[in-house]
């Protein structure tokens, strides 16, 4: 992966494991699992929580860790953490732009097309934080002949217009490379 994938694929993810972090979703529910999908050179930086640990501060510190493997700012903290990260889902409150997140991540583990992806998307329509958006996410199973992209283009334009936004709204042209549509 190169570093502009890198860019691309690191603000989904981490607002993902934040996100979850800030609503103590248990470790084992859903994050345990997001290791799978990772490019290759970050599975090893990848290690679950301390016992006792919050999910907080696991959160922050194995972005810590990748930060300071990538020659990022690797002091990330508490206040950081709270400045950055609000408890509100970012697709309610149109601000999906800022981290392509949920729609953005949910694209990039379509993209595995596996049996183990599919299960992880129903994994997090299942657990999500926010009651408007949790088991609204997907409300069926991928049709025979579907892609699994095409599976969550077609669950992110229902949910766009329920929510009230154009049915393109921040569609990826390339779920890869995160290029979207904004109308």
């Amino acid at each position: 992966m190169n570093t502009k994938e890198s860019f691309f694929y690191g603000p989904a993810y981490w607002r993902c494991i934040h996100y979850f972090a800030l609503h103590t979703i248990p470790y084992s529910s859903l994050l345990e699992k997001i290791p799978e999908f990772l490019p290759e050179e970050y599975k090893a930086e990848w290690e679950a929580p301390f016992e006792d640990e919050s999910l907080i501060d696991w959160s922050i510190r194995l972005h810590n860790k990748v930060n300071a493997k990538l020659g990022k700012w690797s002091q990330w903290n508490q206040t950081d953490f709270a400045i950055a990260h609000k408890a509100e889902c970012d697709f309610k409150t149109d601000q999906q732009y800022v981290f392509f997140f949920p729609w953005g991540f949910l694209h990039m583990i379509a993209e595995f097309e596996s049996p183990s992806a599919l299960a992880f998307l129903q994994t997090f329509n299942e657990v999500y934080p926010d009651v408007d958006c949790r088991g609204k996410f997907f409300t069926d199973a991928p049709a025979a002949d579907e892609t699994l992209v095409n599976y969550v283009t077609r669950h992110q334009k229902r949910m766009n217009l329920a929510f009230g936004f154009p049915e393109e709204y921040y569609i990826p042209v390339r779920p890869s490379h995160f290029q979207s549509t904004k109308i």
